[in-house]
């Protein structure tokens, strides 16, 4: 959601959460480094380690469960068995190849 901001820079964010916004589009092989680069200066700091692990950790889990619902064509559900994607706010649909899509681009079923 909060790539949805039209301007981060004035949104309030932290000068680490704007890094990790800038970071996380550039995880994956061929622009992993940059990702790492842009983290550094704001994670795995001082006493604080291994957050950068975490952050790449926790993305890859976030990509990776996206990919496979999307592959199967699953969706995750609410506590009352309605899917996320019907609610207001759920606006990016994960394709089969792991990228992302806005869900008003995409014809559900």
């Amino acid at each position: 959601m909060a790539a949805r901001v039209l301007e981060p820079e004035g949104a309030g964010f932290t000068e680490a959460e704007l890094a990790l916004l800038r970071a996380l589009p550039l995880m994956k092989a061929e622009s992993a480094l940059l990702a790492l680069d842009e983290l550094h200066g704001h994670f795995d700091v001082g006493e604080d380690r291994g957050e950068i692990g975490q952050i790449v950790y926790a993305y890859g889990m976030f990509r990776g469960l996206h990919s496979a619902y999307a592959v199967l064509g699953a969706e995750f559900l609410d506590a009352d068995g309605r899917p996320l994607s019907e609610q207001p706010g759920f606006g990016v649909v994960t394709l089969a190849d792991g990228g992302f899509k806005a869900r008003s681009e995409v014809d559900l079923p």
